[in-house]
C-alpha cells in the first residue's frame, strides 16, 4: 500500500466487514448503530476515491497497480452487496421485530392507561 488513501480505503473496509458479521450474528449492541454511519462514509469515499482516481481526465498518465485492481473489485463487491444484502437484513429485522415492539408498545399503552 503506497499511500494514505490506500490506508483508510482498506481500514474502513475491514472496519465495515466486521461491524456487518457483528450485526449478522447479533453480537454487541452497539455494532447496529454505527453500521449505517461507516456504511455511508465508505459509500462516500468509495465513490470519491473511484471519481479522482479514475477519471478521464487524469487517468491517462497512471499505470494500473495491483491494488488498483483490488480497489475495482472490492468496490463493486461491497456496492452490491451492501445495496442487496445490507438492506434484505435490515428487512428482515424489521418485519420480525415488528409485532414484538407493536405487542410490547400496546402492554406498556395498556399500564399507563392509554387506548390501543
Amino acid at each position: 500500500m503506497g499511500n494514505v488513501f490506500d490506508y483508510i480505503f482498506i481500514t474502513t473496509l475491514y472496519s465495515m466487514f466486521v461491524l456487518i458479521w457483528l450485526v449478522i450474528l447479533g453480537i454487541g449492541k452497539f455494532a447496529p448503530q454505527y453500521l449505517g454511519p461507516v456504511q455511508t462514509f465508505l459509500k462516500l469515499y468509495i465513490g470519491g476515491l473511484l471519481f479522482v482516481r479514475y477519471n478521464p481526465a487524469t487517468y491517462k498518465d497512471r499505470t494500473f497497480r495491483e491494488f488498483d485492481r483490488k480497489i475495482v473489485f472490492t468496490c463493486s463487491i461491497f456496492l452490491l452487496l451492501s445495496t442487496a444484502l445490507i438492506g434484505g437484513i435490515k428487512n428482515r429485522i424489521v418485519k420480525e421485530a415488528a409485532p414484538h415492539v407493536n405487542k410490547t408498545v400496546d402492554t406498556v399503552k395498556d399500564k399507563i392507561g392509554l387506548e390501543s
